[in-house]
């Protein structure tokens, strides 16, 4: 029984000796322990202790993806600060409506050119007799309907 207990301890110590002796060995328990701890440091102290590692390249990835994943917050979070800044701005909201005024307009223009009809074009001119299309609309109604009475541009 002490000669059974001898040699199981005598194995164990040998185990352990040759894990911690074995450079391979030693290369994937700080790859492991990197893995386990998920955080660059982690991976940044693999890289420095096992500059030839075996998982030099997985390393330098998940520490590239860390990176980029605290710069992207960083990023959105200085757009974010940007953008609470731009609306604090005076004439921000008019600037901003007038785009949207200029958007609503693109549309509305593009739906009478998409139909093609004098009355698509005359709503048009109803709802933007100052727009950036009038002059076009109204050419557009006399290549329809040359007969078509002549409407002039508000001015």
């Amino acid at each position: 029984m002490k000669r059974a207990r001898l040699i199981l301890i005598g194995c164990i110590l040998t185990a352990a000796a040759v894990i911690l002796l074995v450079p391979p060995a030693k290369d994937e328990l700080a790859w492991r322990w990197a893995q386990f701890q998920d955080i660059a440091p982690g991976y940044q102290a693999y890289l420095a202790d096992w500059p030839n590692g075996r998982h030099i390249i997985e390393a330098r990835s998940s520490l590239a993806q860390r990176r980029w994943a605290a710069t992207k917050r960083s990023l959105i979070a200085q757009a974010y600060q940007q953008a609470a800044r731009a609306d604090a701005a005076p004439g921000a909201d008019a600037a901003y409506r007038r785009e949207k005024r200029l958007r609503r307009e693109a549309f509305f223009w593009k739906q009478a050119t998409n139909v093609n009809t004098i009355d698509a074009y005359r709503d048009y001119l109803h709802e933007y007799p100052l727009g950036q299309f009038t002059a076009q609309a109204l050419s557009q109604i006399k290549k329809i309907n040359p007969a078509a009475p002549e409407l002039t541009p508000p001015r």
